[in-house]
């Protein structure tokens, strides 16, 4: 079985406390060859990328990140539902990775941009990674603003809005309570902030992934797991979002779960059956329930690959 590369050890030894480097899980990677030449269709896990590096947003892309479709509709539709890039950028002049939610169904397509898509930015600082701003079909553009919002006028950059992990990583769980809120523009701070409890931690795990219309398969994978809870704690939250975050690959999977005792308006046990039986996100180490009676009413797996032909390289979602 092919392996992603890097040891846990050589990963968090060296430098001091806080100043690790995390955009090797955020943003995902290409193979040069000896000349320094991208080499299409190549993925960095595979035994044949010896040179693995960075893929920038604006450049042509050697392979694209896709969602698993339902198995129902896996024929029909091979590359899945929406193409999620994660490639290296900036925003405001910040190191940022940008990650694409690019959509294709009967009136959208794939590399265009359409309404309804959109994606995130995650900056990345030395001592970690947040999300200050985010769009989609249902809230537009929106950016993620925390306790320091109002002084933004001083720094000239957003607040720091959406945690996802502080450096440096172990595979223990780590955590804090952020203060959060959103508003419509960098400039703008929101009405209110509210408590989110955000933890963290490193893994390894088998990761499901295939080729566009191909057979499953699985990967050795080291994997940051990030969860956002909406709410200070576990029991008092009413639903969480848990992202996979894999070395060289960036965002491979995002989950939405809901708290029935928190949430019992929703219809949680039809939409957790619904995701079950699509089979669009096969079980993966990290996807237990946070606490009894959890449920997961949504999912998306991207490691579904559409690889570039020879000459032939592939053009992302320009976003944002």
């Amino acid at each position: 079985m092919t392996r992603l590369l890097v040891v846990l050890g050589v990963l968090l030894g060296g430098g001091a406390a806080g100043a690790q480097d995390l955009a090797p899980f955020f943003v995902q990677a290409g193979c040069v060859d000896a000349a320094g030449r991208p080499q299409p269709g190549m993925l960095p896990f595979e035994s044949g990328c010896g040179r693995p590096r960075p893929l920038a947003a604006g450049q042509p892309l050697p392979y694209r990140k896709h969602d698993w479709p339902a198995e129902a509709e896996a024929a029909a539709l091979p590359q899945g539902y929406q193409a999620s890039d994660s490639l290296l950028g900036t925003l405001r002049g910040r190191r940022a990775a940008l990650q694409s939610f690019d959509f294709a169904d009967a009136t959208r397509a794939f590399a265009r941009r359409d309404p309804g898509d959109g994606g995130q930015a995650v900056v990345l600082d030395p001592g970690g990674a947040w999300a200050v701003l985010t769009e989609d079909g249902s809230g537009g553009r929106q950016w993620f603003q925390g306790p320091r919002c109002g002084q933004r006028a001083l720094r000239g950059e957003p607040d720091r809005g959406w945690l996802f992990a502080l450096a440096p990583l172990r595979e223990g769980w780590q955590q804090r309570v952020v203060r959060l809120g959103i508003s419509a523009a960098a400039e703008a701070c929101p009405a209110a902030l509210n408590p989110s409890l955000t933890r963290w931690r490193m893994l390894r795990l088998e990761l499901p992934w295939r080729d566009a219309g191909g057979p499953p398969r699985a990967v050795a994978a080291e994997v940051l797991l990030s969860e956002h809870y909406g709410g200070a704690g576990i029991a008092m939250a009413d639903h969480l979002e848990r992202f996979w975050f894999a070395r060289d690959l960036g965002l491979v999977r995002w989950e939405r779960w809901e708290n029935p005792a928190r949430s019992p308006a929703l219809r949680i046990a039809a939409m957790a059956a619904l995701l079950a039986a699509s089979g669009r996100c096969p079980p993966v180490a990290g996807a237990e329930p946070p606490g009894p009676g959890w449920r997961a009413v949504d999912c998306r797996l991207w490691t579904n690959f559409a690889r570039a032909a020879p000459g032939a390289m592939l053009r992302g979602l320009e976003w944002p």
